[in-house]
């Protein structure tokens, strides 16, 4: 489903251009996906396109499967492979419930997990039932499906847990 002030269909190329105050949503997989933008290029023979926001703005996309839920902002958003390839460009957050993600360029594949941030210094910050964490590198890598999260390049962070530590002098 697709809301806009306007659309053009350019059938011999099998692509669209869709302008102003657009809201789109496609339920694929037991995932609804939903995207808010000024401006999407849509070709549908190669299911690729390219979603931006007007100057001083940001899209929006939130993605929801099963039991999860992520919204991402961006300046400008490509999708293909069917929206499992996703790529995010300009001051880019990426959120769940527990974390937070913030670069300048982002990379997600669905059907792996896997993510990539680089640009500004990629900072993950994230709270959960262990502690507090945040993580700051030149590149931060991830698989979600595992759990794992690679920093690389000047990787620095901090935990602070949830369970004090007793005194280490006292025992207290």
């Amino acid at each position: 489903a697709v809301n806009a002030d306007r659309v053009l269909s350019k059938r011999a190329q099998h692509s669209y251009l869709i302008e102003g105050n657009i809201y789109a949503a496609r339920n694929e997989a037991g995932a609804k996906t939903e995207l808010w933008a000024d401006k999407i290029f849509y070709n549908r023979l190669e299911d690729r396109g390219r979603a931006e926001a007007n100057k001083n703005k940001q899209l929006r996309l939130a993605y929801a499967p099963a039991r999860a839920r992520y919204d991402l902002y961006a300046d400008a958003l490509e999708f293909e492979d069917k929206f499992d390839l996703f790529k995010a460009a300009g001051s880019v957050e990426l959120a769940d419930a527990d974390n937070t993600l913030y670069a300048q360029n982002m990379r997600y594949r669905v059907s792996t997990g896997f993510f990539e941030a680089w640009g500004f210094r990629p900072l993950f910050i994230g709270f959960s039932d262990e502690g507090d964490y945040a993580l700051k590198a030149d590149k931060i890598e991830a698989f979600t499906q595992q759990g794992k999260i690679t920093a690389r390049g000047n990787a620095q962070g901090w935990i602070t847990f949830t369970k004090d530590f007793k005194d280490l002098k006292t025992g207290i």
